[in-house]
């Protein structure tokens, strides 16, 4: 008879082939430390799998209670856990990589404790403080559900951000933030109350409250002179953002049913005060160095109302039907200004460059969306699905502000948008021809617009905008895809779709000739984005316990672009390959292995690559990795098993040597191992001891984001 721990290794099999199929190469790259352990994905292949493995020893030692969930007595559990992590090169990068803190962290990574105080009423509580990590969380809630339920709970957690900003390999210029160790912090706080009596609508109210405090790295870089040698600056100094947001949220439900519909209308009130800044240095490093800080302020009200219904009309046909309003109106304030240090008060003898002072204005948005759709299954093996979508857009926004460096200039702005989409969907699904499933789908949407804005001087009634924009938009995709079983352990999978948007700008009324130097805004009168797209996939349990999963996709954009002055021109041209494979295995009943590995290969043209005017102005873009990674568990006993994992990652597409631009591409190698081992000391008692190596060799940023870390992790959990 096979054991519980083989049992649960055999769970990373079907997982990990899951995995793949899904795109493990980027989800290594920025996966978690310490998840929890998966469930067993439900597919036949995993469940083929695990009823090939090889049956356990009889004669073996009595097995333990499955950790998880395999006794009901216990109620409760306290896990307490703590660790540090030794860093030599860049802890900024490590932070923002891992999203752990580059030092010492503990406390408490889960407690729980549940009572039923009735019959019916069941009582939980639920607990998080990781001191260090500043991940903390706290849970309220009573659950009765003959009658209702309250909830109440706190949340707190951190992002941590990188402040490296650009290296300019000529001349090695590299201009970082003093302060690279950056962070958000998020919290919130929230109560909600709910009606589920028999025979009663089910009545719903929550209250949130959210607020989102820190910095965090812009990709908006500042400017410097790279080199006495190279003409021009490039923005490659390194800028940040001070974030302080507040958000009130009131949301309410009420939901029932009558006969054969069941209907549902809910509502949401938000409040958001936004007081965030964009901060940047120009002429980084030079004599005549500046600090630039951006505000932007806003106070927004947003209110949403939104109801559904879904009628089975009989046993072949169903409808369903939905609408939602939305209203939006927001005033906002700020300025941009240039001074000897960050924060600075209005100087006109530091105003070089374009700048604003007292922007004031508000801006007012209205929006209807409604929809309708049939779910018909003429018969057992046939569902076609039709659906149509209306929306309705309004948009006014008015401000005025002081044009700088001479802020003599009083300008207002305005402008008034409104669109109407369409969009309509038929969908079928076909299962009436033996081991194969077929679908196929069409989505069509048609819009049409305009666009007002306008630029004024108030001192002398000048217009230095008008624009008048007639908006017209066509999307359609079509996608096909089957699934095809043709033997027990094997199947394949496959889907292709097209995708084509068009968008018109007919500019009735453009004040900037396209004739002249200043060709923007109105400039562009065509757009069409083109997309093919087709995957294959096919798995394979060749023999006993092994499972091959196999995938390729194939994806190819193309840009034309049409100005007011000339033919179209192909834009941009996108081809992307991924390969990716996934091998897992359970040769023994304590044994499983698996690896995985996933290749891609993303390049981007545009007619800026044969651009003769500046040497190396955009070289082609090749955004190319790879990543493979192998994992081991082993049940050294019924009370003790060990897991190992490695992953290695590279990519090789930095593009240094540019005398005409910044630096384009990336280039980095990284490795990842970590072995974790697990004993269960009795049937509520287990621990756990982790070690990880992490190296990080990142040539994109000239090595300042290098590191090498090790990291200890230990944790103590009780059940009770």
């Amino acid at each position: 008879m096979k054991t519980k721990q083989s049992s649960r290794f055999a769970r990373h099999n079907g997982w990990l082939s899951l995995l793949c199929c899904l795109g493990v190469g980027q989800l290594a790259r920025v996966g978690p430390l310490f998840a929890a352990e998966p469930e067993a994905p439900k597919d036949a292949d995993a469940k083929e799998a695990k009823a090939a493995e090889p049956a356990a020893e009889k004669d073996g030692p009595k097995t333990l209670t499955e950790w998880l969930g395999g006794n009901t007595e216990y109620t409760g559990w306290a896990d307490f856990a703590g660790g540090g992590v030794f860093v030599d090169g860049s802890k900024s990068a490590f932070q923002r990589r891992y999203g752990i803190k580059a030092d010492g962290f503990g406390g408490a990574s889960s407690l729980h404790w549940e009572k039923y105080l009735t019959k019916e009423g069941l009582l939980t509580i639920d607990g998080q403080a990781m001191v260090g990590n500043e991940d903390y969380a706290a849970r309220i809630g009573y659950l009765d559900e003959t009658k209702g339920y309250l909830r109440a709970g706190f949340n707190k957690s951190r992002t941590w951000y990188d402040g490296t900003g650009r290296f300019y390999p000529l001349g090695e210029v590299w201009y970082p933030l003093d302060d690279q160790e950056l962070h958000i912090d998020r919290e919130r706080i929230w109560a909600e109350a709910g009606l589920t009596l028999p025979n009663w609508p089910v009545i719903g109210v929550k209250y949130s409250h959210e607020t989102r405090q820190g910095m965090k790295n812009s990709t908006i870089w500042g400017t410097t002179q790279v080199s006495p040698g190279i003409s021009g600056v490039r923005g490659i100094a390194a800028s940040f953002r001070v974030v302080d947001e507040t958000r009130d949220i009131i949301e309410a439900s009420l939901k029932h049913t009558f006969g054969k519909t069941d209907a549902e209308v809910g509502m949401r009130l938000e409040k958001t005060e936004l007081n965030n800044s964009l901060n940047f240095r120009t002429d980084a490093g030079q004599p005549a160095e500046l600090f630039g800080t951006q505000r932007e302020g806003s106070d927004s009200d947003l209110f949403n109302m939104h109801a559904a219904t879904q009628t089975r009309l009989s046993e072949k046909l169903m409808f369903t039907a939905s609408y939602g309003y939305t209203s939006l109106d927001t005033a906002f304030e700020g300025s941009r200004i240039y001074g000897l240090d960050y924060d600075p008060v209005y100087d006109p003898a530091l105003a070089r460059y374009p700048g604003f002072l007292d922007l004031n204005g508000g801006s007012q948005l209205g929006q209807h969306v409604a929809g309708v759709n049939v779910a018909y299954r003429p018969i057992p093996t046939l569902s076609i699905i039709p659906s149509v979508r209306f929306e309705s857009t309004g948009l006014e926004s008015d401000s005025s502000y002081q044009e700088t460096p001479s802020a003599s200039a009083l300008r207002n702005a305005d402008s008034n948008k409104d669109f109407l989409n369409l969009a309509q969907r038929l969908e079928a699904r076909y299962t009436g021809i033996k081991h194969w499933v077929l679908y196929a789908r069409g989505d069509w949407a048609q819009g049409n617009g305009d666009l007002e804005e306008r630029i004024t001087t108030l001192s002398t009634g000048s217009v230095d905008l008008d624009r008048n924009t007639d908006l017209a938009e066509l999307r359609q995709k079509y996608s096909a895809g089957a699934n095809w079983y043709p033997l027990r352990r094997v199947n394949l999978a496959t889907q292709y779709y097209y995708k084509e948007n068009n968008y018109d700008y007919d500019h009735t009324v453009d004040s900037t000739p396209n004739n002249g130097a200043n060709r923007y805004p109105a400039y562009l009168s065509n757009q069409n984005f083109n997309t093919h797209d087709v995957n294959l996939r096919v798995t394979v349990i060749p023999v006993g316990s092994l499972v091959s999963v196999s995938r390729y996709d194939f994806q190819t954009s193309q840009i034309d672009t049409t100005a007011a002055t000339g033919p179209a021109l192909q834009s941009a041209d996108i081809q992307t390959q991924i390969f990716s494979q996934s091998l897992s295995w359970n040769p023994l009943s304590r044994l499983y292995l698996n690896g995985t590995f996933s290749y891609v290969t993303d390049i981007t043209e545009t007619p800026a690559n044969e651009s003769t005017l500046v040497l190396g102005l955009a070289p082609v873009a090749n955004n190319d990795f790879w990543q493979a990674s192998f994992g081991a568990g082993y049940l050294i006993d019924d009370k003790t098993d060990i897991d190992a994992e490695y992953t290695y990652s590279e990519a090789d597409n930095y593009e240094g040597v540019n005398t005409g631009s910044i630096p384009y591409g990336a280039s980095y190698q990284e490795h990842r191992v970590i072995v974790t081992l697990t004993r269960r000391i009795s049937e509520n008692l287990r621990v756990l001891a982790r070690y990880g190596y992490f190296t990080n060799d990142d040539q994109t940023y000239g090595g300042y984001d290098d590191y090498t870390a090790q990291m200890v992790w230990g944790s103590v959990q009780y059940r009770f």
